[in-house]
């Protein structure tokens, strides 16, 4: 259910690389006839309709309006299907949901990769391939679902699961995900009276993920809100330093940051490809 950006490539992988029967659904038309017109859906429908079977539903929406579907269709859904998202931020919503209902067979998911841009246009099957997928570590009469689950991403190209709580999730994505992406607009708006002549890669890396979802993103950052001020708190904190050390001439502080950031660079490309 919604097929943007990840939901059509998610819905690409599951039916092209894994070979599953996919059924698409998305209130707007192009985006189920693009689906369907590429091969990544068998099926498509402008609203959700439960009747025939339902192994597994991807929510591939908005944190809020995954709740609200959830609360809509929640009687509709078996509890034998497993119900999943791709969502951002796991904490909030899985109290919400869990306080909604204790009958569904909800696992939530998040997919660590993305895009510059959005669009159901800019989707493709391979989008996920070989990309860390964390799963939320639920109750213990879910455990046969979790691995039914895990199954079908392995399937479908995913690379490495990574199963953890609400949220941990929440507070680890506060530092990879959410701090930057604040950082990059931050940095762009506070320059957008310059005219960009010039610049280099340095730039583009930096200001790249500044194509930003604005309602995505307020959601995210609203539902997390939490810990993304925890950690803009000690950004800023590290920042205030680094000014201080430069204000007073203290190069030998500035040499040891970078000396201690390549270290640290270096040793993030063990874990993932950076």
């Amino acid at each position: 259910v919604g097929l943007g950006l990840m939901g059509t490539s998610l819905a690409g992988a599951l039916k092209k690389i894994g070979g599953y029967y996919v059924t698409g659904v998305d209130t707007n038309p192009q985006a189920v006839k693009n689906a369907i017109s590429m091969g990544y859906i068998d099926k498509g429908m402008g609203s959700f309709d439960n009747r025939g079977q339902i192994d597994i539903l991807f929510l591939c929406m908005y944190p809020e309006e995954i709740l609200k579907f959830i609360k809509k269709h929640k009687d509709e859904i078996s509890p034998k299907t497993i119900v999943t998202d791709i969502c951002g931020i796991q904490a909030r919503l899985s109290q919400k949901i869990e306080f909604e209902t204790k009958d569904l067979c909800r696992i939530g998911g998040h997919p660590i990769c993305g895009a510059a841009g959005r669009g159901h246009e800019k989707a493709k099957p391979d989008f996920f391939s070989g990309a860390s997928y964390i799963l939320i570590d639920t109750l213990a009469e879910r455990k046969e679902a979790m691995e039914a689950l895990k199954n079908v991403l392995k399937k479908s190209g995913i690379g490495n699961i990574i199963v953890m709580s609400p949220r941990e999730h929440d507070r680890k994505l506060a530092v990879v995900s959410h701090l930057p992406h604040l950082i990059s607009s931050a940095f762009l708006t506070a320059f957008d009276e310059c005219d960009f002549e010039i610049y280099g890669g340095s730039f583009r890396d930096l200001v790249r993920i500044a194509d930003i979802n604005p309602e995505l993103w307020t959601q995210i950052v609203k539902n997390n809100k939490m810990y993304v001020t925890e950690v803009l708190d000690d950004f800023m904190n590290n920042l205030r330093g680094l000014k201080k050390s430069i204000e007073s001439d203290d190069y030998e502080s500035v040499y040891a940051l970078f000396e201690k950031t390549n270290i640290m660079k270096r040793g993030l490309a063990n874990n993932e490809n950076i």
